[in-house]
Formats: structure tokens, C-alpha cells, sequence
């Protein structure tokens, strides 16, 4: 059985606040989550290791951020898809 991606849309992705509320929504996270990259990369690597994200027109991902801020996330993203197995997909 393949597990269906759950989708990000960067539209709605381009502050880091934006981000945030988004992921927590559509990967339900605990009320607790921190909203800070070290609670985003705890909450990723709760997940089942075969679970798969999908972000969406990424031009649009955090493109009211700095680059900086943008791939520090990206960072929390691909180390949590190597240690745990998670599979993140842009397109």
C-alpha cells in the first residue's frame, strides 16, 4: 500500500509563521508544538518513517524570509528525511 503525500503549498508558506501554523495543521502536531526549528525537527521525526510530504509551489516557500531562514528550514527538513526515512518532495 502507498502512503499518499500530505501537501504543503508554499502560497500559503511564505513567512515562517505562515510555515508553522501550515505544517502543524496538515501533519497534526500536538497543541504543544514550539513553533522553533528544534520543535519542528522533534515533531518531524515523530512521525512514521514512511510518511511523505509534498511541498508545492515551492518558488513561493518562506519567500518573505531571508535566505538564511529558508534554508535553515530546509536543513530541519532533509536531516529529518535522514533520520527517519521521511521522503520530502518540492515541486
Amino acid at each position: 500500500m502507498t502512503t499518499q503525500p500530505t501537501t504543503i503549498d508554499s502560497r500559503k508558506c511564505q513567512t515562517l509563521d505562515d510555515f508553522y501554523a501550515t505544517v502543524a495543521k496538515v501533519l497534526a502536531f500536538p497543541p504543544h508544538f514550539g513553533k522553533n526549528l528544534d520543535a519542528l525537527s522533534d515533531c518531524l521525526c515523530d512521525l512514521k518513517s514512511d510518511s511523505k510530504i509534498e511541498i508545492t509551489d515551492f518558488d513561493f516557500f518562506l519567500l518573505e524570509e531571508s535566505d538564511t531562514t529558508r534554508n535553515k528550514v530546509l536543513d530541519v527538513l532533509q536531516d529529518a528525511a535522514s533520520r527517519n526515512g521521511l521522503n520530502v518532495v518540492v515541486s
